[in-house]
């Protein structure tokens, strides 16, 4: 017959265990109660005193039990990445086709560029007017590459992309913790499932509680994945899909310079609408004018001059409208490169002339394989590659190893060193086919990347033609439109002569004028028409960052 001085050990060793099952506890303890009888391998500890052979029976069964209950780490899972297409729609929609309100003479341009999503946006710069009352392009497409929004989001997302390589990486490098803790417990032995009757020999002495105690642990922990194909295949998967972050974080740069470049465009070629109309206005305020001086003098009836008055007040309302235009977009292009609202600047630049390309649709076509985008969506390719490699080798093997070192005790001066190692080995037996359904998750991701590529690689090719042709058509009307507006204007003062000698009216006048008013419009539109196309081949072949500044050198006032 024994008391169980060690009662607080072997409860404590237990909870340590996580050993709540009743079951297993009274086995233990049974183990413990046994002096008569015991299987053969313990039957040399029969010999020992009553409380050396309960301590020793008892480590042999917390043995058992705790290699039992041992378990490896989890499998490792391929990181699958879904079938969400990768690129979203260009910063700025440009469309080549000119919209007329009214009159042939009243051209509307301001519809041909529409900056979309984030572009549209910027963060206030903090310059006001007096810090910038002149804005050349390269100063404006500075602006906007510090504070607008398109760029902004697409490096956050490029930081979030290479956030999940550095944690694809963390899983194949080791894993160090410390843990210092201090414990004090008391327990309540019968809800633990120990109790009097389960122990026959020793009942009499088994108490209702153990405690209270205390213990501190002290100690380093480390954990390292030995070999882990998934976990490696995980991480290089990860490191495209940052890959191809960057290069989509490039490609906004590109598609911020279109955005610019066509708002930009857009306020020229409205000003250039302001400085014709205003020439308009001045020439009918003249014909008006003399028009009264011939009407005083009885040259002409008074219809005459109602007639050019009627022609200068609507020059003057076209006036109106244009300016009203040029603020409105002169807002717009603020708002993309981070300027306030109510800035106040003048363009340095006119609508560019000089826009024929020195290189052959083939180099364009050649060109455009090295853009951004297409890049990105390679990356994109070889990281669902590597997806299915890595969900293929979920049933592969795995080796980890672990272990501990540090101090236990209760009292922090008289502590014993502990430590813990441990190596395992992981075969996947079944999973519940959860392998085959990430491996056809992964293999469809990776056919949706590869089509995406291949369509964007023939959208760039559609693109290039596409600006190619806008280019084209766009300089042959540059050319008619200069020498419609020639004769127009030659026209109007041949009428102009006329009208002063006698041998015409108002009435030719005036259509001579709106003769010259159209082809004005249509002179900017085209010329309009053809820097917007030149703007969107230099955006087809990849390099508008590069180009666009250049399109617009030379035109300086």
């Amino acid at each position: 017959m024994f008391k169980i001085p060690f009662d607080i050990l072997l409860i404590r060793t237990l909870k340590r265990l996580d050993l709540q099952n009743s079951y297993q506890s009274v086995y233990i303890l049974r183990m413990v109660d046994m002096t008569k009888e015991c299987p053969s391998p313990l039957r040399p500890l029969r010999r020992l005193p009553a409380r050396s052979f309960a301590v020793a029976l008892a480590a042999f069964s917390l043995s058992v039990l705790l290699i039992a209950q041992q378990q490896g780490p989890a499998p490792s899972r391929a990181q699958l990445l879904g079938t969400q297409g990768a690129q979203g729609a260009d910063a700025a929609a440009i469309s080549q086709s000119a919209q007329q309100v009214g009159s042939p003479s009243v051209l509307s341009l301001m519809t041909q560029v529409q900056v979309q999503g984030p572009y549209r946006s910027s963060i206030p710069d903090g310059l006001h007017s007096a810090d910038l009352r002149f804005l050349s392009f390269d100063r404006a497409l500075e602006l906007a590459l510090r504070s607008n929004l398109g760029p902004l989001t697409a490096a956050m997302a490029a930081n979030q992309a290479h956030g999940g390589e550095i944690s694809a990486r963390s899983a194949l490098l080791p894993n160090i913790s410390a843990v210092l803790s201090e414990n004090v417990e008391k327990v309540d032995l019968a809800s633990e499932g120990f109790n009097a009757s389960s122990l026959p020999s020793i009942g009499q002495y088994f108490p209702s509680t153990v405690g209270p105690f205390h213990f501190y642990t002290a100690q380093a922990q480390v954990s390292q994945s030995a070999f882990d194909l998934v976990a490696l295949r995980n991480y290089a998967s990860a490191k495209e899909l940052a890959h191809a972050s960057r290069w989509s974080s490039l490609d906004a740069r590109e598609q911020l310079t279109v955005a610019v470049a066509g708002t930009y465009l857009q306020v020229m070629a409205a000003t250039s609408l302001v400085e014709s109309q205003l020439a308009q206005v001045k020439f009918a305020k003249s014909v008006y004018e003399q028009a009264l001086v011939r009407e005083q003098t009885g040259a002409v009836a008074q219809i005459e001059v109602n007639r050019s008055l009627v022609e200068y007040q609507t020059a003057q309302q076209r006036l109106l409208a244009e300016q009203a235009e040029v603020t409105k977009l002169k807002m717009v292009l603020s708002r993309v490169i981070g300027l306030p609202i109510d800035a106040e600047f003048e363009l340095q630049e006119k609508l560019p002339e000089q826009l024929a390309c020195a290189f052959s649709l083939d180099d364009a076509y050649e060109r455009s394989n090295n853009r951004r985008d297409l890049a990105s969506e390679r990356a994109m390719v070889r990281a669902a590659e590597l997806s299915r490699k890595a969900a293929a080798a979920e049933d592969l093997p795995s080796v980890g190893i672990s272990g501990s070192y540090g101090l236990q005790g209760v009292d922090p001066n008289k502590g014993s060193g502990v430590y813990n190692a441990s190596a395992s080995l992981v075969i996947p037996l079944f999973s519940g086919r959860r392998t085959k359904g990430d491996q056809i998750q992964a293999e469809a991701a990776l056919e949706l990347r590869r089509a995406e590529l291949a369509s964007a690689i023939e959208q760039a090719r559609f693109d290039v033609r596409t600006a190619w042709i806008d280019l084209d058509v766009a300089l042959k009307q540059v050319g008619l439109a200069g020498a419609n507006r020639d004769l127009a204007r030659n026209t109007l003062a041949q009428s102009m002569d006329r009208f002063a000698a006698g041998a015409a009216d108002s009435v030719e006048v005036v259509q001579s004028q709106e003769s010259v008013a159209a082809a004005d419009h249509d002179y900017i539109g085209s010329v309009f028409s053809a820097a917007l196309a030149r703007v969107s081949l230099a955006r087809a072949m990849g390099e508008a960052e590069k180009e666009v500044p250049g399109i617009l050198k030379g035109s300086k006032e």
